[in-house]
C-alpha cells in the first residue's frame, strides 16, 4: 500500500503569500479563466494589494509581474510555433522526470487562441486579489445596549491623526512588516460598508493577523475582541452578510436555518427577527437553527447566548433529511407545503471563494471537491423547498465560484420542482454591492481535469466517476432565464471573498411525483436499454428510472426503488419513493435526497432502512424530544412568590426531563410547535430563554415568609419584568446600583446603601429578587453611551429604529437577599458587561463608599452570609 500524499501547508504570512509560485494552481486558473473570464469583465480592473488598497496588475513587485506576465502569455499562446507547447507521442504535453502531469484541460488551453483581452485582464485582476489576504470586516448588533457608543468609537477610530509606527522585528532579525506596508497600515481606517443598512457593517482593508500584530492598529483589535467577546460586535465575511438581508425576515416569520453553525448567519436573522420589538413587542415568529454536527450546534448555541433571546429553537438533524414539518395550526396535513415562511440553505461546499483567507486552496483545490458535493447541494435545497409555505421565500447561497455547487443546483431545483419555485430578482436589493448576474451557460470537467461534452456523455455506456448529466447547462429556455437573476460576487470586485447567491420564492405545492423524486440514474443511454432487455428477458419488470432530458421526463415511473427480481440490476429495495404523497405516512417516509444518482442501496440509505443509516443517527447523544410543560403547581408556586400578573403567557413554559432545575421561555412559534405532535419528529440541542432556575438554597428552619424553590435568572429578565407589579422590583440610584454590582458573589449589608434603597430591601422576601436602575440613573447611562449627550444618544437609536427598552437593556439586575444583606446574582461576564456601561466615576464612588466605610465591624450575621453568597455561575 502506498503511502497517503500529503498536502502542502503555507505559512500564514510572509513567504506564503509573497510568493508568487505558492499562490498558483494552473488547473484552477484554467478551469475559473473558462467559467468566469466573460463575466469578469463587467467589473473594473482593478486588483487589491496586501493591504487591500486598489493596485493596478503593472505595478506589482519585478518578480511578481514577470510570473504573471508568463501566466499570460503561457495561457494565451497561439497554436503551434514557439508558443504552443511541446507534446509527446500520445499528445500529452513532455514533461521532466517527477513533474506531475498536466491535465489535457491545462494543455489545450496553453495551446488554444486565448482569451480577448479585456477578458483576460479581469481575470488576472481576480487572481491578483486572490492572491492577497482577506480583509477583516464587522458588523455592530443592531440591538446591542452599546450600539451607539460602537459607533461613535469607531468614528473616533476614522478620524485618528495618521502615525506611522514601526512593528518590532523578528527575533531572527528578519522585519515583520516592510517599511512599505508600515506606512500603508498605518494609514488604514476602518469604513462602513456602503451597501449594509444603516451602515452597522464595517471593514478594513489588511489581514487579519496584520492587526494583531502592527502597533498602529492593535487598538482597533482590542477594541474588536472585547465586543466581540459581549456579543455587541460580530465577526462576518463581508458577502457573508448578503443571504439574510435578502430573506427579508419580518417578526412573525418561521426561519429555518438549514446549516447554521457556527452562527454569524443566524444571529443576522435573529436581529431582524426583532427588528420592530420597539412597536410589536416579543416576535411571534422563531429562528430553527439547524446542523448536522452536535458539536458544532453547542457552539451555536454557546455563541447566540451572548444574544439573549426566546426566540431560538436549535436542532441537529442532517439538513436533507431535516423533519417534514407540514401540518398546519389545526393539525390538517398539506401535501408539499412546509411550516416556514423562510429557509437559508447556505449549503456545503468546495469553498474557493475564501481562498484568501485559506491560502492552502491554492494547493489543495481540486474539481472533484465540487463533483462530490454537487448531489448533497441538491438535496439540500429540495429539502428546503418542501419545507417552505407558498409564498415563502428560500435563498440558496454557497462560499465557492464553482457553477457546479451553485447556477446547476438551482437549475434542478426549478426543474424538479416543476413550476412550483421561481427566482426571484433582487436587482434593486443593497444598492452599492457589485455583483454579477448568474451564469447561463459553463462547462463541465470531470475528476481528473478533461473538460467532458454533454451529448457524449448522454451517448456514452458510462459517465466518468462521480459525474452526473445535471451538472450541465439545462436545455430549457425558461431555467436559464431565471439563472441570470442569481448574484456572484467575486474578490476583485469589493475587495472581499467570492460568493454565490439566489433567492428563490414558492409559488405552488410541490407534488412528489417522478420529476421531483426521480431517480436521475445518469447512465448512458445503451447500457440503460441492455438491462431493460435483460430485465425483460428475466420476467422481471424494468427498474423504474427517470432521465431527465430538455427539462422533461423521459422515463415513465420515477421510483428508484426496483420491483425485486434476480436479474437486470434491479434490487428488492422498497419502491415506496414514487407516485404523488397523498398518504401522511408515505410523505414523511420519503427523503429528498433520492432525487440524483440513486440505486436501490441508497434508497433503503435515505429512508433509514440501509446499512448507512446509522450516519443519519450519529448524534444518538441528543433525545428526539424530552421538553414538557411546566406543572401546574410549580407555576401557581412561582406566581404566588413574585406576584406575576394573571397575563402572564405560563403556557410558554417548559423544562427538559433530561434537566429538570432550569425552566425555559418559548415564544409563541415554538409553544405552539411544541404542544403539538410535530415537536416529537426533532432533535432538539436548545430553545428558549431559562426564565427560572432551581434555587440550590433550602429554606432555612422556622423560616415563615413565602419561599420559592426557584429563582430568576438574569438573562431573562427584561422579559419577566412587565409582569411583576411595581411595588415588587426594587429600583436604586445610580451609587447605589453600582455598590450592588460591585457584590459579585459578595453579601453586602444593607447599611451600605441609602435609606430609600435600605428600606425597600428590607420590606421584600429572602431569595431572589430583582433590581433597576432609576430613570435618572438611566439617564447618565444613555449619556455615558454616546459621550455626546442622552438627547443626541435618542434622536440616533431612533434613526437606527432602536427601542429604548434594547437600547439601554433598563439596566435590570436580579439579586439575592439574605437577613440583612444583599448580593448582585450575576456571572462575571455579566457583571463586566454592566460595569462597562456605567458611568466610571459611579463605580468609584461605590468602591469608595466600600473602603471609607470598611467591613471589619459587620456583625456576625453579616459574615455568615459572606461566606454563604450564592455565586451565579450558571
Amino acid at each position: 500500500m502506498g503511502r497517503k500524499r500529503k498536502s502542502r501547508k503555507l505559512p500564514k504570512r510572509g513567504a506564503g503569500w509573497r510568493s508568487v509560485k505558492a499562490r498558483s494552481n494552473p488547473l484552477f486558473e484554467c478551469y475559473y479563466r473558462r467559467q468566469l473570464a466573460p463575466v469578469l469583465s463587467t467589473f473594473p480592473e482593478v486588483a487589491c494589494d496586501i493591504d487591500g488598497s486598489p493596485m493596478a496588475t503593472e505595478d506589482l513587485p519585478a518578480e511578481e509581474a514577470e510570473a504573471e506576465a508568463a501566466a499570460v502569455a503561457a495561457a494565451a499562446g497561439g497554436a503551434g510555433g514557439d508558443g504552443g507547447a511541446a507534446t509527446d507521442g500520445a499528445g500529452e504535453p513532455e514533461r521532466k522526470k517527477g513533474e506531475p502531469r498536466v491535465p489535457s484541460s491545462v494543455a489545450e488551453a496553453r495551446a488554444g487562441p486565448g482569451l480577448p483581452e479585456r477578458d483576460e485582464r479581469a481575470f488576472q485582476a481576480m487572481l491578483a486579489a486572490m492572491r492577497t489576504p482577506l480583509a477583516c470586516s464587522w458588523r455592530i448588533f443592531r440591538h446591542s445596549p452599546v450600539a451607539s457608543k460602537l459607533l461613535a468609537d469607531l468614528v473616533d477610530f476614522r478620524e485618528a491623526p495618521v502615525k506611522v509606527v514601526s512593528a518590532a522585528p523578528r527575533k531572527d532579525g528578519t522585519l515583520l512588516f516592510s517599511p512599505e506596508d508600515d506606512e500603508k497600515l498605518s494609514a488604514l481606517r476602518p469604513a462602513p460598508l456602503p451597501w449594509y443598512p444603516d451602515g452597522l457593517a464595517f471593514q478594513i482593508p489588511c489581514a487579519r493577523d496584520d492587526m494583531r500584530k502592527h502597533p498602529s492598529l492593535k487598538p482597533l483589535h482590542q477594541f474588536l475582541v472585547k465586543y466581540v467577546g459581549s456579543g455587541d460586535i460580530w465577526r462576518q465575511e463581508t458577502v457573508s452578510m448578503v443571504p439574510a438581508l435578502l430573506l427579508d425576515v419580518q417578526s412573525h416569520h418561521r426561519v429555518l436555518d438549514m446549516c447554521a453553525a457556527p452562527g454569524s448567519k443566524t444571529s443576522q436573522l435573529v436581529e431582524l427577527l426583532h427588528a420592530r420589538d420597539a412597536e410589536l413587542g416579543m416576535p411571534q415568529g422563531v429562528v430553527v437553527a439547524n446542523d448536522s454536527n452536535t458539536q458544532r450546534c453547542y457552539m451555536l448555541v454557546h455563541m447566540m447566548k451572548r444574544i439573549g433571546t426566546p426566540c431560538l429553537l436549535a436542532t441537529t438533524h442532517e439538513a436533507q433529511r431535516f423533519p417534514s414539518l407540514t401540518r398546519s395550526e389545526d393539525g390538517e396535513h398539506t401535501p408539499g407545503v412546509g411550516w416556514f415562511d423562510r429557509v437559508l440553505a447556505d449549503v456545503p461546499c468546495s469553498g474557493d471563494g475564501t481562498i484568501r483567507k485559506t491560502p492552502n486552496m491554492w494547493t489543495d483545490w481540486r474539481p472533484g471537491h465540487g463533483i462530490f458535493l454537487h448531489p448533497l447541494q441538491v438535496s439540500i435545497a429540495l429539502r428546503g423547498a418542501t419545507q417552505l409555505k407558498i409564498g415563502g421565500r428560500m435563498v440558496y447561497s454557497t462560499c465557492s465560484l464553482n457553477p457546479m455547487e451553485n447556477e446547476a443546483v438551482v437549475a434542478q431545483l426549478l426543474l424538479r420542482c416543476g413550476g412550483s419555485m421561481r427566482v426571484v430578482d433582487c436587482s434593486a436589493e443593497l444598492p452599492g454591492l457589485k455583483r454579477s448576474p448568474g451564469l447561463t451557460t459553463w462547462s463541465v470537467m470531470d475528476t481528473k481535469g478533461n473538460w467532458l461534452d454533454e451529448d457524449e456523455m448522454r451517448a456514452a455506456d458510462e459517465l466518468p466517476k462521480a459525474m452526473n448529466l445535471s451538472m450541465f447547462p439545462p436545455k430549457d429556455d425558461a431555467i436559464l432565464a431565471q439563472l441570470s437573476k442569481a448574484w456572484r460576487m467575486v474578490p476583485s470586485a469589493q475587495n472581499t471573498g467570492g460568493f454565490f447567491v439566489c433567492v428563490l420564492e414558492k409559488t405552488a405545492p410541490i407534488e412528489r411525483d417522478g420529476t421531483f423524486l426521480g431517480a436521475e440514474k445518469l447512465i448512458g443511454a445503451k447500457k440503460a436499454k441492455r438491462e431493460a432487455d435483460a430485465a425483460a428477458a428475466a420476467g422481471a419488470a424494468p427498474a423504474k428510472r427517470a432521465r431527465l432530458e430538455g427539462g422533461t421526463e423521459a422515463a415513465e415511473g420515477g421510483t428508484a426503488g426496483g420491483a425485486g427480481g434476480d436479474g437486470g440490476g434491479a434490487g428488492a429495495g422498497s419502491g415506496a419513493a414514487g407516485g404523488a404523497a397523498d398518504d401522511d405516512d408515505d410523505e414523511d417516509n420519503l427523503a429528498p435526497d433520492i432525487a440524483i444518482a440513486v440505486d436501490d442501496a441508497t434508497l433503503l440509505e435515505a429512508q433509514g432502512e440501509g446499512p448507512a443509516s446509522k450516519k443519519a443517527h450519529a448524534n444518538d447523544d441528543i433525545a428526539e424530544y424530552d421538553y414538557e410543560p411546566l406543572e401546574e403547581a410549580k407555576w401557581q408556586d412561582i406566581k404566588k412568590h413574585y406576584q406575576l400578573s394573571d397575563d402572564f403567557p405560563s403556557d410558554g413554559l417548559f423544562m427538559r426531563r433530561s434537566a429538570v432545575k432550569c425552566i425555559s421561555w418559548m415564544c409563541p412559534a415554538v409553544t405552539q410547535l411544541f404542544r403539538s405532535k410535530m415537536a416529537w419528529r426533532l432533535r432538539v440541542v436548545h430553545s428558549g430563554m431559562r426564565a427560572f432556575m432551581r434555587d440550590k438554597a433550602k429554606k432555612p428552619e422556622g423560616e415563615t415568609d413565602a419561599w420559592c424553590d426557584f429563582r430568576l435568572v438574569q438573562d431573562s429578565l427584561h422579559l419577566v419584568k412587565p409582569y411583576f407589579p411595581p411595588e415588587r422590583i426594587v429600583t436604586m440610584p445610580l451609587d447605589d446600583f453600582a455598590r450592588l454590582l460591585d457584590a459579585v458573589a459578595v453579601m453586602r449589608p444593607f447599611r451600605h446603601f441609602t435609606p430609600a434603597t435600605r428600606e425597600a430591601l428590607e420590606a421584600r422576601p429572602k431569595g431572589s429578587l430583582a433590581t433597576q436602575l432609576d430613570a435618572e440613573g438611566v439617564a447618565a447611562v444613555r449619556a455615558r453611551a454616546d459621550g455626546r449627550g442622552s438627547e443626541e444618544t435618542a434622536e440616533r437609536d431612533a434613526a437606527l429604529g432602536l427601542s429604548p427598552v434594547l437600547a439601554c437593556s433598563q439596566m435590570l439586575m436580579a439579586a439575592w437577599r439574605g437577613n440583612r444583606a444583599v448580593s448582585a446574582y450575576l456571572t462575571r461576564e455579566d457583571a463586566d458587561v454592566f460595569r462597562e456601561r456605567l458611568p466610571p466615576a459611579a463605580l468609584e464612588a461605590g468602591k469608595h463608599r466600600f473602603r471609607e466605610e470598611g467591613e471589619a465591624d459587620s456583625s456576625d450575621d453579616d459574615a455568615g452570609e459572606a461566606e454563604a453568597a450564592p455565586a451565579a455561575t450558571d
